[in-house]
């Protein structure tokens, strides 16, 4: 059978979730201020129906033909040895825990046991001797006992007050019931299977032999819980021993669920967090109840339940079955006022586990039968006629609710029922008068889906229809389970950002709103709901109107991370920065802009301050860039110096026009660039101004040709400038120059460009480059108009003129390739001679004698 998903109120103590509450037919009267006269209603028609007979399964150990999920066939081999012939055992974990401090390191009597299992040898346990226990308690058994001291842990010789009891499994073996019965055991529950994978081989001798005693008995189920698996798991178990019968000698279906004894499924919890801990304790709870009528019980320790489920309150309306080998049981998990079994030794009276049962005889009988009324159940939860409900007033009248509700009056409150709420109860306390004089179950909360809970200044109580929360500063304040109830209740309700309610939801023709102890949630029905809670972004939000400003209701709930945090309105979106400063993006052109390129996550980052206009420029800035907007261009991105540069060409009506691609932005330590119609605007950092390169120049083109920006000159640090004739354009790594004679060349910031430019430059004798700069492993050269600049890690650089006697000799010899090889000094002149020396020699002219040469 489908057995749904897990209710949102079962992972808190909140309300069932039925929207509204049904038609009634009968109205209670609020209780009266005096006592009516006392009496019990024996009344039991809550009880569950009758469950098919009992079947025990034939066959032993591990099944051959499997089940739905983790079956035998399919056990991983390392589970599969952890497993062993005899499985694990109710109370195992805390046992381990008491001997060894680790749930899932087994004692050295369990080891010993299973060894003697699996050499096929008796493993039928002794009936344990007077006194006999354990004899430390380990740090992590303290905490599994409730920090009980060591002394307090109990032996075999302890035995509380009340009807006792035992659990056996596979580990016992065969039992001697007539010496457990003898000895004072009245009940007992057998280990039927685990898992989906494991049937006790013992578990028809054992159930069988308990009841042919005279024993209560009933089968339960060691949990093994994997996400999705409580379905099958409850089937397994039901189909293999756990089905209930009316019989009035058959326990109810238990669920053991506790400490994880094998290391391959995980931790302690199985690695299951809490809500999927909490789905399979209700999947399995759903198939027991709608195969057997019954609900299980539930078997557990509060540490584990705590660590485990959240410690849910879920399951408050399961008997539960607690673990704790002390001489007092301590602090129960959250939801249960009181247990059903205690088992308070692992070390006798009996073999296997002992047990008491909370109350007398008659109530056993009425726990193996079925048979509580509902609501006398809840009545002896809460303490009956001792406890805050007090003595019966008013006999049970089930005229609600057509016939399907139930309530029962008492001095100090009343106890309703429905098949769909359960048995709750309402106090004549502060919540419960104002509930009475809201309408009470045929009100807009109806029945009541929680008993009221209250905490150090708070008290709340669910219903069908909402919560009713109390404080001293506020009174009696109902949230409903409209859209604004429900995104509190999500936000996590008054545990949670916006704390607790403060008024009333109130509605006018087409906006509702509620407000908190932080904040306020709206609803419109074009902006949906929303909350807005007190700090930096509400104070900004409601300096620019609220909702009555350009930014509208809010139509998302504040999100925040890595120190920034933003929220969504109607008109546009409020982030505010690390510093704690707010800015608006509107839903404008700007804001649209902003957003289509990612937002908060796109190469802009978030704003740095508001939308401004000057003339016809709109623009916004932003982390590393604006947006800008103009009734030419429209909205786009560009980087901050790209935007200097282009309002300084005149914007729009500028050489530079308006842009055609998107912008790359600068950052601290990388450049951006930016085309427009009229040029590619460049900057190599935000420190450094934007400069534009005329890609159809042969400057531009050269710089393109060179690799651009990735090139060896990088980025542009000035716009292209012309002399007369010649042209030039400053790079980081360079100049370009040009003339129509010689062309356009790069001279890069190096020891060659520095001593052409110590040579005059392109003014000077050498004129401007004519070749781009050619290098060797050891040298490098360029040529100019009129010779060339060499260097090498030998000689330094030096010029050689190409229109000189001495430069056209060492072109002769090959250059720097030939004997002469590279110059160690510039050419020399006096009144009628010149000299220039090389590596290999020294070239020298005079008007009397021409050329000579003197090699080296």
């Amino acid at each position: 059978m489908a057995t749904g998903t897990l209710p949102a109120h079962a992972l808190t103590t909140e309300t069932s979730p039925a929207e509204t509450a049904p038609a009634q037919t009968a109205v209670p009267v609020q209780p009266p201020a005096t006592q009516a006269p006392a009496g019990e209603d024996p009344d039991t028609t809550g009880s569950s129906p009758a469950a098919t007979p009992q079947q025990v399964p034939d066959s032993e150990g591990l099944p051959t033909d499997g089940a739905p999920g983790l079956t035998a066939g399919e056990l991983p081999p390392t589970l599969e040895e952890e497993v062993g012939p005899l499985g694990a055992r109710m109370g195992q974990g805390l046992e381990r825990l008491i001997e060894t401090g680790d749930p899932q390191v087994p004692t050295a009597e369990e080891t010993d046991l299973v060894e003697r299992a699996k050499n096929g040898e008796d493993i039928s346990e002794a009936v344990p001797p007077a006194g006999a226990g354990p004899a430390s308690l380990p740090g992590a058994a303290a905490q599994a006992n409730n920090a009980v001291a060591a002394a307090n842990i109990t032996t075999a010789a302890f035995q509380p007050s009340g009807i006792l009891g035992m659990d056996v499994s596979s580990h016992q073996g065969t039992v001697d019931w007539r010496t457990a019965w003898n000895q004072g055991s009245r009940f007992a529950y057998a280990k039927a299977t685990e898992g989906q994978y494991y049937r006790n081989p013992e578990f028809k001798s054992q159930y069988a032999g308990a009841g042919s005693v005279g024993m209560y008995r009933g089968a339960y189920h060691f949990a093994i819980p994997t996400p999705g698996s409580g379905a099958g798991d409850a089937n397994f178990f039901l189909d293999n021993g756990g089905m209930w019968t009316a019989d009035g000698r058959t326990l109810p279906p238990l669920l053991d669920i506790e400490y994880n004894p094998y290391p391959s499924l995980g931790d302690t919890c199985y690695n299951m967090g809490p809500a999927s801990m909490t789905q399979y304790v209700y999947d399995f709870s759903q198939v027991v109840q709608a195969r057997t009528g019954r609900l299980p019980v539930i078997y557990t320790t509060t540490d584990w339940w705590s660590r485990c489920t959240g410690n849910t309150g879920a399951f408050s309306d399961h008997s539960l079955h607690i673990a704790s080998y002390a001489k007092d049981v301590g602090p129960l998990p959250n939801g249960w006022g009181r247990y059903a079994i205690w088992q308070f030794s692992s070390t006798g009276p009996f073999v296997g586990d002992s047990n008491v049962w909370y109350a007398g005889e008659a109530e056993l009988a009425a726990f193996a039968g079925g048979s509580q009324d509902p609501i006398t159940a809840k009545y002896s939860q809460l303490g009956g006629s001792s406890g805050r409900l007090g003595a019966l007033t008013r006999a049970k009248d089930c005229s609600l609710a057509g016939g399907s509700g139930c309530f029962v009056m008492y001095q100090g409150g009343s106890i309703f029922w429905t098949s769909w709420t359960g048995a709750q109860a309402v106090y004549n306390s502060g919540i419960g008068s104002f509930w009475w004089n809201q309408g009470n179950v045929t009100g807009r909360l109806g029945f009541p889906t929680t008993d009221e809970s209250c905490g150090t200044t708070v008290c709340q109580q669910g219903f069908e229809g909402g919560e009713v929360y109390w404080q001293q500063s506020t009174g009696n304040v109902q949230v409903f389970r409209t859209a604004i109830g429900q995104l509190w209740r999500q936000q996590g309700g008054g545990a949670g950002i916006l704390g607790y309610p403060r008024s009333e939801e109130t509605c006018g023709t087409t906006v509702c709103t509620m407000t908190f102890d932080t904040g306020m949630i709206y609803w419109t029905a074009s902006s949906g709901v929303a909350s807005v809670r007190d700090g930096k972004i509400s104070a900004a939000w409601k300096s620019r109107g609220g909702q009555n400003g350009r930014l509208g209701y809010p139509t998302g709930n504040e999100a925040c991370s890595w120190g920034v945090c933003t929220q969504s309105f109607q008109g546009g979106d409020l982030v505010q920065d690390t510093a704690g400063t707010t800015y608006a993006v509107y839903r404008s052109a700007i804001g649209t802009t902003w957003m289509a390129m990612g937002g908060r996550n796109s190469a802009l980052g978030i704003p740095k301050g508001e939308e401004s206009c000057e003339g016809t420029i709109c623009s916004q800035a932003f982390s590393t860039g604006l947006v800008v907007w103009t009734p030419a261009s429209g909205a786009w991105a560009t980087s901050r110096p790209i935007f200097k540069k282009w309002t300084g060409e005149g914007a729009s009506a500028g050489r530079l026009g308006n842009p055609v691609s998107p912008a790359t932005m600068c950052t601290a330590t990388t450049g951006c660039r930016q085309q427009f119609s009229g040029g590619l605007v460049l900057a190599a950092n935000t420190a450094t101004a934007a400069a534009v390169v005329r890609t159809g120049s042969g400057i531009g083109s050269t710089w393109q040709r060179g690799g651009a920006e990735n090139g060896r000159l990088s980025y542009p640090l000035a716009d292209e400038s012309c002399e007369g004739s010649a042209c030039q354009q400053r790079f980081v790594n360079g100049t370009i120059y040009w003339t129509s004679e010689s062309g356009s060349w790069p001279a890069y910031n190096n020891a060659i460009t520095s001593r052409w430019q110590s040579l005059g430059g392109g003014k000077g004798r050498m004129g401007y480059p004519t070749s781009d700069e050619f290098c060797g492993a050891v040298a490098c050269w360029q040529s100019f108009q009129h010779g060339d600049v060499l260097w090498s890690t030998v000689a330094g650089a030096h010029g050689v003129y190409s229109s000189t006697a001495i430069g056209s000799l060492w072109r002769q010899y090959g250059a720097q390739y030939g004997q002469f090889r590279f110059p160690l000094s510039e050419e020399t002149c006096g009144t009628t001679s010149c000299s220039q020396t090389f590596e290999g020699g020294t070239i020298s002219w005079d008007t009397r004698t021409g050329l000579a040469v003197d090699f080296r």
